[in-house]
Protein backbone atom coordinates (compact mmCIF):
# COMPACT_ATOMS: atom_id res chain seq x y z
CA UNK A 1 0.00 0.00 0.00
CA UNK A 2 0.99 3.50 -0.64
CA UNK A 3 2.26 5.12 1.85
CA UNK A 4 0.17 8.58 2.52
CA UNK A 5 1.16 11.70 1.97
CA UNK A 6 -0.80 13.58 4.36
CA UNK A 7 -2.05 12.66 8.23
CA UNK A 8 -5.65 14.33 9.11
CA UNK A 9 -6.16 15.01 12.59
CA UNK A 10 -9.25 16.33 13.12
CA UNK A 11 -12.38 16.12 15.66
CA UNK A 12 -15.14 13.70 16.15
CA UNK A 13 -18.33 14.72 14.39
CA UNK A 14 -21.51 13.51 15.01
CA UNK A 15 -24.37 11.85 12.51
CA UNK A 16 -26.36 14.09 10.48
CA UNK A 17 -24.05 17.31 11.20
CA UNK A 18 -23.25 20.17 8.95
CA UNK A 19 -20.78 22.70 9.45
CA UNK A 20 -17.29 21.81 9.29
CA UNK A 21 -17.52 17.84 8.66
CA UNK A 22 -19.32 18.73 5.85
CA UNK A 23 -16.54 21.37 4.69
CA UNK A 24 -13.89 18.78 4.94
CA UNK A 25 -15.71 16.00 3.22
CA UNK A 26 -16.11 18.41 0.73
CA UNK A 27 -12.18 19.31 0.36
CA UNK A 28 -10.60 15.68 0.82
CA UNK A 29 -13.49 13.77 -1.34
CA UNK A 30 -11.33 14.85 -3.94
CA UNK A 31 -7.76 13.81 -3.14
CA UNK A 32 -6.81 10.23 -3.89
CA UNK A 33 -7.34 7.62 -1.63
CA UNK A 34 -3.67 6.76 -1.02
CA UNK A 35 -2.99 10.13 -0.51
CA UNK A 36 -4.53 10.48 3.18
CA UNK A 37 -4.98 8.96 6.43
CA UNK A 38 -7.48 10.55 9.23
CA UNK A 39 -7.32 10.25 12.89
CA UNK A 40 -10.51 10.90 14.24
CA UNK A 41 -12.61 10.93 17.76
CA UNK A 42 -15.61 8.53 16.19
CA UNK A 43 -17.15 7.78 13.10
CA UNK A 44 -16.04 10.03 10.13
CA UNK A 45 -19.99 10.27 8.68
CA UNK A 46 -21.58 13.09 6.56
CA UNK A 47 -25.11 12.96 6.01
CA UNK A 48 -24.46 14.86 2.36
CA UNK A 49 -23.72 11.30 0.83
CA UNK A 50 -24.25 8.91 3.69
CA UNK A 51 -20.99 7.19 3.59
CA UNK A 52 -17.86 7.78 4.89
CA UNK A 53 -14.71 9.90 3.43
CA UNK A 54 -12.97 7.56 0.67
CA UNK A 55 -9.66 7.48 3.10
CA UNK A 56 -8.09 5.34 5.64
CA UNK A 57 -8.86 6.29 8.76
CA UNK A 58 -8.24 5.72 12.65
CA UNK A 59 -10.58 6.56 15.83
CA UNK A 60 -8.66 7.99 19.26
CA UNK A 61 -11.16 6.11 21.34
CA UNK A 62 -11.88 5.23 24.80
CA UNK A 63 -13.35 1.60 25.46
CA UNK A 64 -14.02 1.42 21.71
CA UNK A 65 -17.17 3.62 21.99
CA UNK A 66 -18.45 6.84 21.01
CA UNK A 67 -20.35 7.71 23.75
CA UNK A 68 -17.51 6.89 26.48
CA UNK A 69 -15.45 8.74 24.35
CA UNK A 70 -17.01 12.39 24.37
CA UNK A 71 -17.70 12.22 28.11
CA UNK A 72 -14.18 11.24 28.42
CA UNK A 73 -13.31 14.11 26.88
CA UNK A 74 -15.04 16.63 28.38
CA UNK A 75 -14.19 15.50 31.83
CA UNK A 76 -10.46 14.90 31.35
CA UNK A 77 -9.32 16.90 28.40
CA UNK A 78 -5.74 16.52 29.25
CA UNK A 79 -5.95 12.50 29.06
CA UNK A 80 -7.65 12.32 26.11
CA UNK A 81 -5.26 14.79 24.59
CA UNK A 82 -2.82 12.22 25.59
CA UNK A 83 -4.79 9.27 24.17
CA UNK A 84 -5.45 11.25 20.68
CA UNK A 85 -1.19 12.13 20.51
CA UNK A 86 -0.48 9.10 21.62
CA UNK A 87 -2.85 7.59 18.38
CA UNK A 88 -1.71 9.93 15.92
CA UNK A 89 2.00 9.13 16.65
CA UNK A 90 1.08 5.48 16.26
CA UNK A 91 -0.53 6.05 13.02
CA UNK A 92 1.78 8.29 11.34
CA UNK A 93 4.49 5.76 12.11
CA UNK A 94 2.26 2.64 10.66
CA UNK A 95 1.43 4.29 7.68
CA UNK A 96 4.74 6.56 6.78
CA UNK A 97 3.25 9.69 6.83
CA UNK A 98 5.15 12.43 5.63
CA UNK A 99 3.22 15.54 6.98
CA UNK A 100 0.44 16.10 9.79
CA UNK A 101 -2.57 18.44 9.24
CA UNK A 102 -4.18 20.08 12.00
CA UNK A 103 -7.96 21.18 11.93
CA UNK A 104 -9.56 23.59 14.44
CA UNK A 105 -12.63 23.99 15.90
CA UNK A 106 -11.31 20.81 18.59
CA UNK A 107 -8.44 22.56 20.66
CA UNK A 108 -7.93 19.06 22.00
CA UNK A 109 -7.08 17.61 18.50
CA UNK A 110 -5.70 20.60 17.37
CA UNK A 111 -2.79 20.51 20.50
CA UNK A 112 -2.67 16.31 20.20
CA UNK A 113 -1.73 16.32 16.63
CA UNK A 114 0.64 19.32 17.12
CA UNK A 115 2.71 17.40 19.99
CA UNK A 116 2.40 13.79 18.01
CA UNK A 117 4.57 16.27 15.04
CA UNK A 118 6.81 17.33 17.11
CA UNK A 119 7.19 13.81 18.91
CA UNK A 120 7.84 12.56 14.93
CA UNK A 121 9.68 15.76 13.53
CA UNK A 122 7.06 15.63 10.88
CA UNK A 123 5.91 18.96 9.17
CA UNK A 124 3.08 20.21 10.75
CA UNK A 125 0.18 22.12 8.50
CA UNK A 126 -2.84 23.90 10.58
CA UNK A 127 -6.14 24.86 9.34
CA UNK A 128 -8.20 27.35 11.31
CA UNK A 129 -12.65 26.99 10.43
CA UNK A 130 -12.85 29.51 12.88
CA UNK A 131 -11.22 31.35 15.53
CA UNK A 132 -9.89 29.88 18.71
CA UNK A 133 -9.37 32.17 21.80
CA UNK A 134 -11.59 34.33 20.41
CA UNK A 135 -14.44 31.72 19.87
CA UNK A 136 -14.05 31.24 24.43
CA UNK A 137 -13.65 27.20 23.43
CA UNK A 138 -11.31 26.42 26.13
CA UNK A 139 -9.18 30.01 26.24
CA UNK A 140 -6.53 28.21 29.12
CA UNK A 141 -5.65 25.94 26.45
CA UNK A 142 -5.75 28.45 23.72
CA UNK A 143 -3.45 30.58 25.76
CA UNK A 144 -1.10 27.61 26.47
CA UNK A 145 -1.32 26.50 23.15
CA UNK A 146 -2.39 28.89 20.25
CA UNK A 147 0.67 30.58 19.55
CA UNK A 148 3.12 27.85 19.84
CA UNK A 149 1.06 26.05 17.33
CA UNK A 150 0.84 28.16 14.69
CA UNK A 151 4.82 29.37 14.82
CA UNK A 152 5.21 25.58 14.63
CA UNK A 153 3.32 24.81 11.60
CA UNK A 154 4.63 25.67 7.65
CA UNK A 155 1.47 25.97 6.27
CA UNK A 156 -1.51 27.79 8.19
CA UNK A 157 -5.03 28.32 6.50
CA UNK A 158 -7.59 30.16 7.69
CA UNK A 159 -11.34 30.60 6.60
CA UNK A 160 -12.14 33.62 5.99
CA UNK A 161 -9.72 36.72 5.02
CA UNK A 162 -11.12 38.11 7.97
CA UNK A 163 -9.94 35.07 9.83
CA UNK A 164 -6.10 35.05 7.90
CA UNK A 165 -5.84 38.66 8.15
CA UNK A 166 -6.61 38.55 12.25
CA UNK A 167 -4.41 35.50 12.74
CA UNK A 168 -1.65 37.33 10.93
CA UNK A 169 -1.65 40.11 12.94
CA UNK A 170 -2.20 38.54 15.97
CA UNK A 171 0.69 35.66 15.69
CA UNK A 172 3.28 38.01 12.99
CA UNK A 173 2.92 34.82 10.67
CA UNK A 174 1.11 34.11 7.22
CA UNK A 175 -2.52 32.70 6.61
CA UNK A 176 -3.92 31.40 3.34
CA UNK A 177 -7.31 31.34 2.76
CA UNK A 178 -9.10 28.09 1.94
CA UNK A 179 -12.68 29.26 2.06
CA UNK A 180 -16.01 27.14 2.73
CA UNK A 181 -16.46 25.02 -0.68
CA UNK A 182 -19.50 22.82 -2.20
CA UNK A 183 -19.79 20.69 -4.83
CA UNK A 184 -21.34 22.69 -7.63
CA UNK A 185 -24.80 21.04 -9.38
CA UNK A 186 -26.17 22.10 -12.05
CA UNK A 187 -29.66 23.24 -9.98
CA UNK A 188 -32.68 24.72 -12.37
CA UNK A 189 -31.79 28.67 -13.41
CA UNK A 190 -33.07 31.11 -10.99
CA UNK A 191 -35.91 32.14 -13.77
CA UNK A 192 -37.09 28.52 -13.70
CA UNK A 193 -37.92 28.45 -10.27
CA UNK A 194 -42.13 28.56 -9.50
CA UNK A 195 -42.76 31.11 -6.55
CA UNK A 196 -43.54 28.99 -3.23
CA UNK A 197 -47.11 28.00 -2.01
CA UNK A 198 -47.25 30.55 0.88
CA UNK A 199 -44.44 33.02 2.57
CA UNK A 200 -42.25 30.90 4.40
CA UNK A 201 -38.82 32.66 6.21
CA UNK A 202 -36.51 29.63 6.63
CA UNK A 203 -33.56 29.06 9.09
CA UNK A 204 -31.24 26.07 9.70
CA UNK A 205 -28.95 25.10 12.56
CA UNK A 206 -28.78 25.67 15.81
CA UNK A 207 -29.43 28.43 17.86
CA UNK A 208 -26.58 29.77 20.35
CA UNK A 209 -26.00 32.60 22.49
CA UNK A 210 -22.44 33.06 21.43
CA UNK A 211 -23.30 32.74 17.83
CA UNK A 212 -26.92 34.35 16.35
CA UNK A 213 -29.43 34.09 19.28
CA UNK A 214 -30.51 37.43 19.70
CA UNK A 215 -30.86 37.99 15.91
CA UNK A 216 -32.84 34.73 15.52
CA UNK A 217 -35.34 35.89 17.93
CA UNK A 218 -35.42 39.25 16.35
CA UNK A 219 -36.28 38.05 13.15
CA UNK A 220 -39.31 35.94 15.19
CA UNK A 221 -40.56 38.84 16.55
CA UNK A 222 -41.12 40.60 13.54
CA UNK A 223 -42.84 37.42 11.82
CA UNK A 224 -44.59 37.06 14.67
CA UNK A 225 -45.94 40.45 14.78
CA UNK A 226 -46.74 41.25 11.11
CA UNK A 227 -48.32 37.78 10.56
CA UNK A 228 -47.11 37.80 6.90
CA UNK A 229 -45.18 34.67 7.01
CA UNK A 230 -44.68 31.64 8.77
CA UNK A 231 -40.80 31.19 10.31
CA UNK A 232 -39.64 27.92 9.88
CA UNK A 233 -36.27 26.78 12.40
CA UNK A 234 -34.79 23.06 11.73
CA UNK A 235 -32.57 22.90 13.83
CA UNK A 236 -31.25 20.81 17.05
CA UNK A 237 -32.39 21.23 20.64
CA UNK A 238 -34.45 23.96 19.50
CA UNK A 239 -36.73 23.68 22.85
CA UNK A 240 -33.70 24.22 25.28
CA UNK A 241 -32.38 27.62 22.98
CA UNK A 242 -35.82 29.45 22.36
CA UNK A 243 -38.51 31.12 24.79
CA UNK A 244 -41.75 30.14 25.55
CA UNK A 245 -43.58 32.65 23.50
CA UNK A 246 -41.55 31.66 20.20
CA UNK A 247 -41.94 28.16 20.12
CA UNK A 248 -46.17 28.58 21.09
CA UNK A 249 -46.53 31.18 18.44
CA UNK A 250 -48.62 29.98 15.47
CA UNK A 251 -45.92 32.04 13.10
CA UNK A 252 -43.56 29.60 14.48
CA UNK A 253 -42.58 26.38 12.57
CA UNK A 254 -39.83 24.54 14.44
CA UNK A 255 -38.68 20.86 13.06
CA UNK A 256 -35.34 18.30 12.42
CA UNK A 257 -34.21 16.73 9.00
CA UNK A 258 -31.30 15.51 7.84
CA UNK A 259 -28.99 16.92 5.58
CA UNK A 260 -30.34 14.89 3.01
CA UNK A 261 -33.67 16.40 3.21
CA UNK A 262 -32.62 20.34 3.43
CA UNK A 263 -32.39 21.29 -0.38
CA UNK A 264 -35.92 20.26 -0.82
CA UNK A 265 -37.08 21.75 2.37
CA UNK A 266 -35.10 25.31 1.57
CA UNK A 267 -36.16 25.14 -1.96
CA UNK A 268 -39.96 25.89 -0.87
CA UNK A 269 -39.45 28.37 1.32
CA UNK A 270 -39.97 32.32 -0.40
CA UNK A 271 -36.66 33.78 1.96
CA UNK A 272 -33.65 32.01 3.59
CA UNK A 273 -32.46 34.00 6.66
CA UNK A 274 -28.69 33.56 7.40
CA UNK A 275 -27.83 35.89 11.14
CA UNK A 276 -25.16 36.36 13.13
CA UNK A 277 -24.76 37.60 16.88
CA UNK A 278 -24.90 41.29 17.18
CA UNK A 279 -25.12 41.12 21.06
CA UNK A 280 -22.70 38.04 21.61
CA UNK A 281 -19.21 37.82 24.20
CA UNK A 282 -17.29 37.16 21.35
CA UNK A 283 -17.74 39.66 18.72
CA UNK A 284 -13.99 39.22 17.06
CA UNK A 285 -15.08 35.98 16.30
CA UNK A 286 -18.81 36.69 14.32
CA UNK A 287 -16.56 39.13 12.66
CA UNK A 288 -14.29 36.66 11.37
CA UNK A 289 -16.67 34.05 10.39
CA UNK A 290 -18.89 32.52 7.26
CA UNK A 291 -21.58 30.41 8.15
CA UNK A 292 -21.26 27.39 5.92
CA UNK A 293 -24.96 27.32 5.52
CA UNK A 294 -24.63 30.48 3.33
CA UNK A 295 -23.08 27.93 0.59
CA UNK A 296 -25.98 25.15 0.88
CA UNK A 297 -28.81 28.37 1.16
CA UNK A 298 -27.09 29.88 -2.68
CA UNK A 299 -27.37 26.08 -3.43
CA UNK A 300 -31.35 25.96 -3.28
CA UNK A 301 -31.66 29.13 -5.50
CA UNK A 302 -33.99 31.23 -2.99
CA UNK A 303 -33.06 34.75 -1.95
CA UNK A 304 -31.09 35.53 1.46
CA UNK A 305 -31.55 37.57 4.09
CA UNK A 306 -28.74 38.25 6.11
CA UNK A 307 -29.05 40.10 9.63
CA UNK A 308 -25.29 40.43 10.93
CA UNK A 309 -22.94 43.51 12.43
CA UNK A 310 -22.29 45.49 9.24
CA UNK A 311 -18.68 44.65 10.28
CA UNK A 312 -18.76 41.30 9.88
CA UNK A 313 -17.22 39.16 6.65
CA UNK A 314 -20.39 37.93 5.96
CA UNK A 315 -22.36 41.45 5.61
CA UNK A 316 -19.32 42.59 3.92
CA UNK A 317 -18.88 39.30 1.14
CA UNK A 318 -22.97 39.62 0.88
CA UNK A 319 -22.70 43.26 -0.44
CA UNK A 320 -19.63 42.96 -2.21
CA UNK A 321 -21.44 39.59 -4.08
CA UNK A 322 -24.70 40.77 -4.04
CA UNK A 323 -26.02 37.38 -3.06
CA UNK A 324 -28.32 38.62 0.11
CA UNK A 325 -30.65 42.02 1.06
CA UNK A 326 -27.96 42.58 4.19
CA UNK A 327 -29.45 43.99 7.33
CA UNK A 328 -26.13 45.29 9.10
CA UNK A 329 -28.20 46.98 12.39
CA UNK A 330 -29.72 45.23 15.11
CA UNK A 331 -32.83 47.22 14.05
CA UNK A 332 -36.26 45.47 14.11
CA UNK A 333 -38.18 47.42 11.67
CA UNK A 334 -34.96 47.83 9.11
CA UNK A 335 -35.65 43.87 9.30
CA UNK A 336 -39.29 44.07 8.77
CA UNK A 337 -38.72 46.44 5.82
CA UNK A 338 -35.92 44.52 3.84
CA UNK A 339 -38.26 41.16 4.73
CA UNK A 340 -41.07 42.31 3.24
CA UNK A 341 -39.42 44.10 0.54
CA UNK A 342 -37.96 40.36 -0.49
CA UNK A 343 -41.55 38.95 -0.52
CA UNK A 344 -42.78 41.49 -2.18
CA UNK A 345 -40.13 42.39 -4.81
CA UNK A 346 -39.30 39.81 -7.61
CA UNK A 347 -36.86 41.24 -9.53
CA UNK A 348 -34.58 41.59 -6.17
CA UNK A 349 -35.37 38.26 -5.26
CA UNK A 350 -34.06 36.81 -8.93
CA UNK A 351 -30.59 39.14 -8.89
CA UNK A 352 -29.63 37.93 -5.45
CA UNK A 353 -30.39 34.31 -6.46
CA UNK A 354 -28.11 34.91 -9.55
CA UNK A 355 -25.32 36.50 -7.42
CA UNK A 356 -25.81 33.59 -5.29
CA UNK A 357 -24.49 31.25 -8.21
CA UNK A 358 -22.12 33.43 -8.98
CA UNK A 359 -20.64 33.19 -5.04
CA UNK A 360 -20.93 29.28 -5.34
CA UNK A 361 -19.25 28.81 -8.56
CA UNK A 362 -16.39 30.66 -6.90
CA UNK A 363 -16.10 28.16 -4.38
CA UNK A 364 -16.42 24.58 -6.21
CA UNK A 365 -14.79 22.17 -4.35
CA UNK A 366 -13.79 20.85 -7.16
CA UNK A 367 -11.23 23.70 -7.78
CA UNK A 368 -10.46 24.11 -4.84
CA UNK A 369 -9.19 21.06 -3.51
CA UNK A 370 -6.78 20.32 -6.06
CA UNK A 371 -5.57 24.01 -4.74
CA UNK A 372 -5.42 23.32 -1.22
CA UNK A 373 -3.82 19.68 -2.08
CA UNK A 374 -0.64 21.70 -3.82
CA UNK A 375 -0.35 23.11 -0.71
CA UNK A 376 0.12 20.56 1.74
CA UNK A 377 2.91 18.69 -0.64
Amino acid sequence: MTPPSLLLAARNYPPNSGGTAHLLYELFKHFPEESLVAVTGASYVTEAVGEPLPFRRHEALVLKSHFVTARFARRLPSSYRALARRTIREVARATGAERILAHYPDGNFLVAAYQAAEDLGLPLAVYFDILWEERGDNTELAREFERRVVHRADARFAITPFAAEHLQQKHGVAFEVVPHVMSVTPDPPAEEIGPPEGPVVHFAGGVYDRMNKDAVERLAAVVMSERNAELEIFGPELEASLSANILGDPAVRTGFAKRSEMNRIQRAASVLYLPQAFDSAYPQMIRCNFPTKALEYMRAGRPILVHSPADSYLSSVARDYGFAQVVGRPDPEALRGSLNRLLEDRHLRLELVRAGRRFLADHDSAVWAPRFRSRLQ
